[in-house]
């Protein structure tokens, strides 16, 4: 009963299937406003695109206009008769085809005074509608191309691939949506005076959770992309989810926003085993060993109340975030709408991973991809206006140096991940790489096991790119065992 009662209610919720959205009158608008008066083509350039168009001829007509415009060359009537008249010479069945004798009239009437209104804020609808038609066109495609794909696919096509693709395409449409905003110097000086103050207050963006770092960045500014990076163990995962459960913190503290992090690498249920052993105090080991008669009766309850400090922080964790770009862009703008406070924080690890790009693939290739996520992480911090923390993994050319400290010039073989971020960190730890290389030597193991001692709790975050500040290394301890840096201790 119920699946016929689905059924109905589906069937008067689809529309008739020739419908198309399509707002002629605002095509026309358009672009007889843009010829009556050039000016207001800097209005909507970045807004509406050929491409937007519904009819053809239109489409070709603001594709001639732009090339004008760009060329400072008038974009009037008589100087885009010749190209108009050009369409009388295509086949009658072509889309573009209009009579020579139809061509003046077409544009005549279109700049004619009962067609036009040139008032900025109807030109601004106009066009804003022209994309608005165009992205529910383009919805229209797509959900289509679904309903083909999920009718015809095999048994070994994986409908969760089949979904993630769907999800790129609908975020592509999404960003084709995005309008710009002006900001006038005044604005620009109010807000650059409001960010003094808070510093000068002793208020930073959104706290790390480390104190020294804090001091050193200024806290996670919004609007801004920050860097990560280092070679695997070096720690760059637990300091990117330790600034992640901060972040929760800040949120459940002022009782709104979310902290999102987002985990190509690893489960969430690993990374809430790593926050309950530093909560707990309670290596994972200890975690799991098996309980009996002479466990420490204690050691649940810990862990149970370290699961309730948890439970409480608006945090979310999704270890099967969608691939690409444009997807994860679509579902990041989804879950800040949903949220009371929106994202305060995003954390992604590692960026990557992001691309699908496998080991196969050409050098430049994967360059390419990396460069558009990181373009992508941007344009999602300034849209959202929220810190963005991306993790990133070197390639082994730092191994082959005598000092294996990262440096910036290890990063530019990574796209533009340096030229788009504000802030470039890296981690570094120097008892990992001696771990790795024990002497056999009397006398050398002696220096070696000395230096091991001196630094085998010590790491090192080296701020190498700082757009607003200056660059430096911040010195931590590092608790492997537990999963989180610290302070170091003063003794």
């Amino acid at each position: 009963m119920a699946n016929h009662t689905v059924k109905r209610w589906a069937n008067t919720m689809r529309p008739e299937p020739d419908v198309v959205p399509v707002h002629e009158e605002a095509e026309q608008a358009l672009i007889g406003a843009v010829l009556a008066r050039n000016e207001h083509f800097d209005r909507v350039n970045n807004v509406v695109t050929e491409d937007h168009f519904h009819d053809p001829v239109l489409a070709l007509v603001w594709k001639w206009i732009t090339a004008m415009m760009r060329r400072n060359i008038p974009a009037t009537v008589n100087n885009l008769a010749p190209n108009m008249r050009a369409l009388a010479k295509l086949a009658p069945d072509h889309p573009e085809y209009l009579p020579e004798d139809k061509a003046n009239e077409y544009l005549e009437n279109l700049t004619s005074a009962r067609n036009v209104i040139t008032l900025p804020s109807v030109v601004d609808g106009s066009a804003t509608m022209v994309r608005d038609y165009a992205c529910r066109r383009a919805m229209i495609e797509v959900c289509e191309r679904g309903l083909v794909e999920a009718r015809s696919a095999t048994a070994d096509k994986d409908p969760a691939d089949m979904v993630r693709a769907l999800m790129e395409l609908l975020g592509r449409i999404e960003a084709t949506g995005a309008t710009t905003q002006d900001k006038t110097l005044a604005q620009a000086v109010a807000e650059a005076l409001a960010v003094v103050r808070e510093a000068q207050a002793g208020e930073v963006g959104i706290p790390t959770g480390i104190l020294s770092l804090d001091r050193k960045i200024g806290g996670l500014r919004k609007r801004a992309l920050y860097i990560l990076a280092g070679r695997p163990a070096m720690g760059k995962s637990i300091i990117g989810f330790q600034i992640l459960r901060n972040a929760a913190h800040q949120c459940f503290k002022e009782g709104k926003g979310v902290a999102l992090g987002i985990s190509y690498e690893m489960g969430a249920d690993q990374l809430a085993q790593r926050y309950l052993a530093d909560l707990a105090n309670m290596t994972i080991d200890r975690q799991m060993e098996r309980l009996n008669e002479t466990a420490d009766a204690r050691r649940m309850g810990d862990l149970e109340d370290a699961a309730e400090q948890l439970a409480v922080l608006p945090m979310i964790l999704n270890d099967d975030p969608p691939t690409g770009i444009a997807a994860l862009t679509s579902y990041v703008k989804r879950v800040h709408r949903e949220h009371i406070g929106g994202i305060r924080v995003l954390v992604v690890d590692y960026l990557q991973l992001m691309g699908g790009a496998g080991k196969g693939d050409r050098e430049e290739f994967r360059e390419q991809i990396v460069a558009e996520i990181s373009r992508g992480l941007k344009a999602i911090a300034r849209d959202l206006n929220i810190p963005v923390v991306a993790l990133a993994q070197l390639n082994r050319s730092v191994e082959k140096r005598e000092d294996k400290r990262p440096k910036l010039s290890d990063l530019r073989e990574s796209g533009s991940i340096e030229q788009d971020a504000d802030c470039v960190m890296f981690c570094y730890r120097e008892a990992y790489y001696l771990e790795q290389n024990e002497p056999q030597d009397g006398s050398e193991y002696t220096a070696w096991l000395a230096r091991l001692e001196e630094v085998k709790n010590k790491a090192e975050i080296i701020v190498a790119k700082l757009r607003q500040g200056k660059t430096g290394t911040v010195s931590l301890e590092f608790d492997g065992a537990h999963f989180v840096f610290n302070e170091p201790k003063v003794y």
